[in-house]
């Protein structure tokens, strides 16, 4: 285990040079892409996202943020599956606590535009915000790109945003 660890390590380590960080300070949250990988910032109604790919495509990860006064990771996790992945399966759900932030890690298979996929969601709030964190890629390229995946959404902090967030 430790071998393998020091072997994934070694491969993920170029990901992190060639990294930058992307920081909402409104949102209060960063999270270290790739500066290869495309980046794209928009309103989705009352959620900011961000989302990034890989050069290669075959790895796709968004970040939702908006304002979550009263609700729960739990409630989070309903209206993402309800609105964004409504034909997806779920096969793991769990308290999960990402970088000093708690909430819940979901592991999902869904069949998308002729693609079977793997998707991966981190749902939380703090600091008076509620964040999805999810990646999704193809399930045939799953062995191969899931630790570049992974390596990114690892680095996803919150902090306390530096001004409150108006929802539209």
């Amino acid at each position: 285990m430790k071998k393998l660890s020091v072997i994934l390590f070694i491969w993920c380590l170029p990901i992190f040079l060639m990294a930058q960080w992307v920081t909402d300070n409104n949102y209060g949250f960063k999270i270290n892409v790739p500066s290869n990988w495309s980046k794209e910032t928009a309103m989705d109604g009352a959620d900011k996202t961000h989302s990034f790919s890989d050069p290669t495509e075959n790895v796709y990860i968004q970040k939702r943020a908006f304002k979550a006064d009263g609700i729960s990771a739990d409630d989070i996790s309903q209206v993402f599956e309800s609105q964004y992945i409504p034909t997806a399966n779920r096969a793991a759900f769990e308290a999960y606590t990402l970088n000093n932030t708690p909430g819940k890690f979901a592991g999902y298979t869904m069949h998308i535009n002729g693609l079977d996929v793997g998707i991966g969601a981190f749902y939380a709030v703090k600091n008076g915000y509620g964040y999805v964190v999810w990646s999704m890629i193809e399930t045939k390229h799953y062995n191969q790109y899931s630790g570049q995946g992974d390596a990114v959404l690892n680095t996803f902090t919150t902090f306390a945003a530096a001004s409150k967030a108006k929802a539209i």
